[in-house]
């Protein structure tokens, strides 16, 4: 995947791109937020390039656009809220959930009824850190801690980042899917969570959706257990069916 900076903002007003010639006249039904790859980087540098991340800090990581991670260099002029080729700074992410907020006040009497966020949420290299002072659920903490502000449910589905050891890699038990669970259950009003831990695959249901979309529901699924790069042991085999059977 591509390290980008920006933030995907999307402000969806139900079925707005229709595909087909007959609902080219019908008006919109529902409206949602949707925030897309935060990728948030608690060791961006706004000194540092994107020679190295963005970062001062070592990262053994391949998929730098610019040059070898490992070369960890200042730039000439500071970034404070991204560069191209880095993973993004909390300043944008706070600026971004600022300007949300102030859209959603701009059109009140059309308030979106819920938020769909969709990883990744973790950055890009974070597991491969040379001694790192943020954990994955550090990082997933500091990102949802900047949308407790909103009134409304949302929605989070996970990102191949969105793992504690190693991109793709989901853990063979329900360890991680309980640190998830433990920060996003705030969030998550009106799912079924049921399946959340208990298979330990950290998906769940919204079988009606907030206000004029309750005719429509959610299928959040947890793709990494189908990942070509996830190793097919016995046990993840087993939870990536039973997700499948769910």
């Amino acid at each position: 995947m591509v390290a980008v900076v920006v933030c995907l903002i999307l402000l969806a007003v139900g079925v707005q791109y229709p595909l087909l010639e007959e609902y080219k006249d019908q008006e919109a039904y529902g409206k949602f937020v949707w925030i897309s790859d935060i990728h948030l980087d608690p060791y961006y540098n706004k000194e540092y390039g994107c020679q190295g991340l963005c970062r001062a800090v070592k990262t053994n990581w391949g998929g730098c656009l610019c040059a070898h991670p490992l070369n960890v260099t200042k730039s000439k002029q500071e970034a404070p809220v991204g560069r191209y080729g880095c993973n993004t700074p909390e300043e944008l992410l706070k600026v971004t959930v600022d300007a949300v907020k102030n859209r959603i006040k701009a059109i009140e009497d059309q308030s979106p009824e819920f938020m769909l966020l969709t990883g990744d949420f973790i950055a890009h290299g974070i597991h491969d850190v040379d001694q790192p002072r943020y954990s994955p659920i550090d990082i997933i903490k500091i990102v949802f801690k900047h949308f407790e502000q909103f009134d409304m449910p949302i929605y989070p589905i996970i990102g191949n980042c969105d793992v504690p050891e190693k991109d793709y890699i989901w853990p063979e038990d329900d360890s991680w899917a309980k640190e998830l669970f433990e920060v996003w259950k705030p969030f998550l009003k009106g799912a079924n969570t049921d399946a959340f831990v208990a298979n330990g695959g950290a998906y769940y249901y919204v079988e009606s959706l907030p206000g004029e979309m309750k005719e429509m529901g959610l299928i959040a699924l947890n793709t990494n257990l189908f990942s070509v790069y996830q190793p097919q042991t016995p046990i993840r085999i087993k939870m990536a069916n039973e997700q499948l059977n769910w």
